[in-house]
């Protein structure tokens, strides 16, 4: 059995190794561009544009400065806000922002290793332990996106955290417990994830029998500090995640994590609760297999930061039950666990299997995760090339919808119109593709398809909202489909935000000779009354209505209307 014991000095070497080939897997992130939600947490965020940005992060969530602002406000991560800050006040460039997040990366990479050399491992054991973390497929999901760089800051601290505990005498000095209540502080302000870090240390400490009550004390100290200072700023939390939700989620969940984390594929995100995907039974079972060979070796120790993984890992379940999307940043502290677990098997293992047979099966361990890894890095290089392959790995509405946003944004309407109607088939279309779908072939300068989209999204379950109802009953009006139009708009009474529904009212009414609604629709002038006049002919014109027209027209030049307008 394995026992805690202060490590030789100068067998930092092979660690150290392990930072340097994961560094050079992961330094193509560097030239990468910001991706997913980074626009909008980071350019957009205007409290990190100036000193007061030091200030607000410690007095809301993580989105309030944001055009994604959350009422109340939630996610109360200051640690995180400030990490943005700093990049920002270096120059801003996703350059440095990448280069930050990998720095937090290869700290936890050495920490993984000297967590297992604390526990007496051989330096070899500790950097397979360090690069099986470090090269593992679900590492490069937050690695490569700037805005889940709080999962780097969490799992790194906490390992910090779980260092210091293991080291030093029976009763530890001032100086241990303030450094275990300062990181333990800052994890929690990096996410909420490190708010179970204290109970985290307990099966660690334990299965390394070295358990000293003071030390989860102090970083429960630490923890307690960023929970009053969410009270103190009103930061709520998120709904979603209530017992349906998280009784449905759990079997989806276990399954995926367990198969993320025992497979080797490329890695992208997309897989989401609403669109549920056959569950890879290989990868589930060689994980399971993997836990118990690792337990079964590694005894106690080994049993002890499994113990540190499944708790800080335990968030994910109710996060997942919030969102519904799986994301690969969740199991981070699971893959920390593991590999840690993993090392302290091999060196227990070596007294019973010749040390040489033990690399061989390791290196060709870190050969697969290192070669996943390499092509899952390049996926996250921009926008664009993240969602096309989504897309295809995860063909749903959501990977849908969200390439068609990318398309959408360079400016590709075409491409754009293609993955909308992708993404608002049914049974569950995608709600934020249902606002798009109708509206874009209006931009398009296409009305007739975006009645026909439109109430293809419309029958297949997508809600009738304004965004969608309106650009679509344009093109029922723009086609002559009058009957069906109004229908549509007689459940339209609310907000008309883009002005279409305005418009099909006001054809409709010069189709009926409703001059009055005409009239109190435009200001006293005659120009305001032609440039009305102007959008109503427009669609007339389109539907083939010539007698409608000449009558907009002479309603607009104050004629007499002709007979039957």
């Amino acid at each position: 059995m394995v026992e805690p014991s202060p490590p030789p000095v100068g067998h930092a070497g092979p660690v150290l190794a392990a930072v340097c080939g994961v560094a050079l897997v992961f330094a193509p992130l560097v030239g990468a561009e910001y991706v997913w939600d980074d626009g909008t947490l980071i350019l957009e965020n205007a409290s990190l544009q100036s000193v007061r940005g030091l200030w607000t992060a410690l007095s809301g969530g993580l989105w309030d400065h944001t055009p994604s602002a959350n009422t109340p406000p939630l996610y109360y991560r200051p640690a995180m806000l400030w990490s943005l800050w700093i990049d920002q006040r270096l120059g801003g460039s996703p350059a440095l922002a990448h280069l930050h997040s990998l720095g937090w990366h290869l700290a936890t990479v050495g920490l993984v290793g000297a967590v297992v050399r604390r526990l007496g491992a051989a330096p070899w054991c500790a950097a397979v332990a360090a690069a099986a973390y470090g090269l593992h497929p679900v590492v490069v999901e937050p690695v490569a996106w700037v805005s889940a760089r709080n999962d780097l800051m969490v799992v790194s601290l906490s390992l910090g955290v779980t260092w210091i505990a293991l080291g030093g005498p029976a009763r530890p000095r001032r100086r241990s417990l303030l450094g275990v209540a300062v990181l333990a502080g800052l994890a929690a302000a990096s996410k909420e994830t490190g708010y179970l870090l204290p109970v985290a240390l307990l099966p660690v400490l334990a299965g390394a029998r070295a358990l000293r009550w003071s030390l989860p004390a102090a970083a429960a100290v630490g923890v307690a500090l960023v929970v009053t200072g969410r009270w103190l700023a009103g930061v709520g939390w998120p709904a979603g995640a209530d017992v349906d939700h998280l009784t449905a989620s759990f079997g989806p969940t276990l399954a995926w994590g367990l198969s993320a984390l025992g497979g080797t594929g490329v890695r992208v995100p997309g897989a989401h609760l609403a669109w549920p995907e056959p569950t890879a039974w290989g990868p589930v079972a060689l994980t399971g297999g993997a836990l118990a060979l690792v337990v079964g070796m590694g005894r106690r120790l080994s049993l002890g930061l499994l113990g540190f993984a499944v708790v800080l890992v335990g968030p994910a379940w109710p996060a997942v039950a919030h969102v519904g999307l799986f994301g690969d940043r969740y199991l981070l502290a699971a893959v920390a666990g593991v590999a840690a677990a993993g090392g302290v098997a091999l060196h227990a293992a070596a007294d019973r299997i010749p040390p040489r047979a033990l690399q061989a099966g390791a290196v060709l361990l870190l050969l697969g995760l290192g070669v996943s890894a390499t092509r899952s890095v390049p996926a996250w290089r921009d926008d664009l090339t993240l969602w096309t392959l989504a897309a295809r790995e995860h063909p749903n509405p959501h990977t849908a919808g969200s390439l068609a946003k990318v398309l959408e944004t360079e400016g590709d309407l075409q491409g754009a119109a293609t993955w909308y109607a992708r993404a608002t088939v049914g049974p569950t279309p995608l709600r934020h593709a249902c606002w798009n779908v109708a509206a874009l072939e209006v931009r398009r300068g296409d009305p007739a398809e975006a009645a026909v989209v439109g109430e293809r999204a419309l029958a297949a379950g997508c809600p009738p909202d304004a965004e969608l109802v309106c650009p679509t009953v344009l093109g029922l009006v723009w086609t002559a489909q009058w009957a069906p139009a109004a229908a549509r708009l007689s459940g339209q009474n609310g907000p008309d935000p883009t002005g279409l529904c305005t418009l099909s009212r006001l054809v409709l009414a010069a189709r009926s000779a409703e001059w009055a609604t005409l009239d109190a629709a435009v200001g006293p002038t005659t120009a305001d009354r032609r440039a009305l006049s102007a959008q109503v002919v427009r669609v007339l014109a389109a539907s083939g209505d010539a007698d409608s027209v000449a009558a907009v027209e002479a309603w607009a030049s104050g004629s007499p209307v002709p007979p039957g307008g």
